[in-house]
């Protein structure tokens, strides 16, 4: 006689309903992926948005424009219009549209915020707001004699931008000219003025350095000796002479006009 088990019997059992009911782990091929960026909401395509300018630095007094792109899921590239602009602190940069004009010293975020297919996208980018840079040049002027021996000029920029490389131009060379490495050779008298430029700054600022070189000042020799003619010392009464004199210098030569 067969025997049964039961308790097996129904361990079974329930291991074949347990089974048939589990639940498909993999996704459907339709389910949207996940991830993107630049921000979303609503049934949009999903959808990306970056600040062209990145992350930069500028220097009180100046102003920037900024931009951004976005980039649709497949690819697409476009130009963010009509997004709109903020700062984290106006006390240091404010925005009038897209231009971005710093206010006072330090760093902000940049916030930009534009509505996509449906979707609100923002993108962010930090700013740092610096002193304006110095850039001088020394000696500021020159004023030198004809002979007198080259000079260079050393630029100097105190800031936190690459000021190199400098360019230096002399608009009379025939009174002075210069060197690209900015030394400075007198050929005649007269004046002039050098300029260097500042190529590695924004806008590349320019300072002039007036230059003048003097001649030898005319020397008139001494007058040694002066003939009187005619040579006589006596003459009658009622009479007249006419008497002319030239003068010479201790080379000899005649002072025309002198006399």
């Amino acid at each position: 006689m067969k025997k049964y088990y039961l308790p097996a019997i129904l361990i079974a059992l329930c291991s074949v309903i347990a089974y048939s009911c589990k639940k498909e782990d993999n996704p459907a091929p339709n389910d949207p992926p996940t991830g993107g960026g630049g921000g979303g909401g609503g049934g949009g395509t999903l959808a990306m948005m970056i600040i062209d300018n990145g992350a930069t630095s500028m220097a009180l007094g100046n102003t920037v424009a900024y931009t951004a792109t976005i980039i649709d899921l497949d690819g697409t590239v476009t130009l963010a219009t009509g997004a709109s602009w903020s700062s984290s602190s106006t006390s240091i940069a404010t925005f009038s549209g897209n231009v971005l004009s710093p206010v006072g010293q330090g760093s902000v975020t940049v916030t930009a915020s534009v509505s996509h297919n449906g979707a609100t996208l923002t993108a962010i980018a930090p700013l740092v707001v610096q002193l304006p840079g110095i850039f001088v040049v020394g000696p500021s002027a020159i004023l030198v004699e004809t002979g007198w021996s080259d000079i260079t000029l050393e630029p100097l920029y105190i800031g936190t931008e690459t000021a190199t490389p400098y360019t230096f131009s002399s608009n009379n060379t025939s009174v002075a000219s210069v060197s690209s490495s900015g030394v400075v050779t007198f050929n005649g008298s007269g004046s002039c003025d050098i300029t260097v430029v500042a190529s590695g700054l924004d806008g590349s600022p320019a300072v002039v350095v007036p230059v003048m070189v003097l001649g030898a000042p005319p020397i008139t020799p001494p007058i040694t000796r002066v003939v009187v003619s005619p040579d006589i010392s006596d003459i009658f009464k009622g009479e007249t002479v006419t008497y002319t004199a030239k003068a010479y210098n201790a080379n000899g030569t005649e002072m025309t006009g002198a006399a």
